[in-house]
């Protein structure tokens, strides 16, 4: 009898056991556990000169590594107002530690990371605007010329005073492109509006914002701003508002930020392009090249008008922006 009950036991067990092998891997990796994810994508780590709660830039580059964990279950940690000759240990220090991929946020990294991904070749590196590849080593990059092209648009429908202002972060080609397509924008709608432009000489400095935004106010009567400037923004934002005018935001969908002072927002979504470049790494298809967000993949679009833009500029925009996407329109 005793034999007969043996057997039986380890029957049972032997039939319990597949059970416990086939319980689902990627619940396990989604979970706060510690458990390593199943993907190849197993830990993101994101490297950024200013604040990762900046509102704008940064803030939008976290969101794709919090989208990116949920996905996939990967480890993630941001290094914040890391400085510009630190970089390169920055991305050092991660690749050393066995992180999967290591992002640069802007341009201005993309020096660093090419100077260390070719001493850790099974680490993928990638850079957002950047200006180099490699065969771990990607650029992820932005149609600003388009948004803003779009963003000026707008600004010439809405502006009363016939004179908008562009503020950048830096001279660099991203914002440069930029403030290339909001002037274009805005010729397309109105040549005889004037279209004022500076340089922050900085992603960081809000006040420098704010008083660039208060200068072209005052000096030049503009009632339209857009900026391309990171933490910047968030400064020309404020500027507005203390004046009385109106502020098209980015990258993000910031309307609900300053209800009568942003009218719409060009959206540059980084936690797609972000998404894109995680689910590359994930399915093990990463190339180390230069690909870009477009209308058409979903990283670009205008967000939510405020009630202040009437009805037909709202078509009006809505139908530049499908015309575009379709192809109808060539911009460039």
């Amino acid at each position: 009898m005793k034999k007969i009950k043996a057997l039986s036991m380890l029957l049972a067990l032997s039939l319990f056991l597949p059970l416990i092998s086939c319980s689902n891997p990627s619940n396990q990796a989604s979970s706060n556990s510690g458990t390593t994810p199943t993907t190849p994508l197993k830990s993101i780590a994101l490297v950024i000169d200013s604040p990762v709660a900046d509102g704008g830039f940064n803030a939008n580059a976290w969101k794709g590594l919090e989208l990116a964990k949920e996905k996939y279950g990967c480890k993630i940690a941001v290094s914040e107002n890391v400085k510009q000759s630190d970089f390169e240990s920055a991305f050092r220090d991660y690749a050393n530690n066995g992180y999967t991929l290591i992002l640069g946020n802007g341009s201005q990294y993309s020096d660093a990371a090419a100077a260390v991904a070719p001493d850790f070749p099974d680490v993928k590196f990638a850079v957002i605007n950047g200006t180099h590849t490699a065969e771990n080593l990607a650029s992820l990059n932005f149609d600003n010329y388009t948004v803003c092209y779009m963003s000026g648009a707008l600004a010439a429908y809405m502006t009363k005073t016939n004179a908008v202002g562009f503020i950048g972060g830096m001279d660099i080609f991203p914002v440069q492109d930029g403030r290339a397509g909001f002037q274009a924008g805005v010729a397309s709608v109105n040549p005889n509006v004037k279209v004022y432009t500076a340089m922050a000489d900085s992603f960081s400095d809000m006040a420098k914002g704010k008083e660039l935004a208060n200068s072209m106010i005052t000096t030049n009567n503009v009632d339209i701003l857009y900026s391309i400037g990171s933490a910047v923004d968030s400064g020309v934002m404020d500027g507005c508002k203390e004046n009385g005018k109106y502020f098209i935001a980015q990258p993000s969908d910031r309307l609900d930020e300053a209800p009568g002072t942003v009218i719409c927002s060009a959206i540059l979504s980084t936690p797609d392009l972000i998404m894109i470049l995680a689910d590359q790494v994930a399915t093990n298809t990463f190339k180390g090249e230069k690909f870009y967000g477009t209308i058409a993949n979903g990283v670009h679009k205008m967000g939510r008008f405020g009630k202040e833009v009437p009805q037909d500029i709202q078509d009006k925009i809505l139908q530049l922006q499908d015309d575009i996407k379709t192809g109808k329109l060539k911009i460039k």
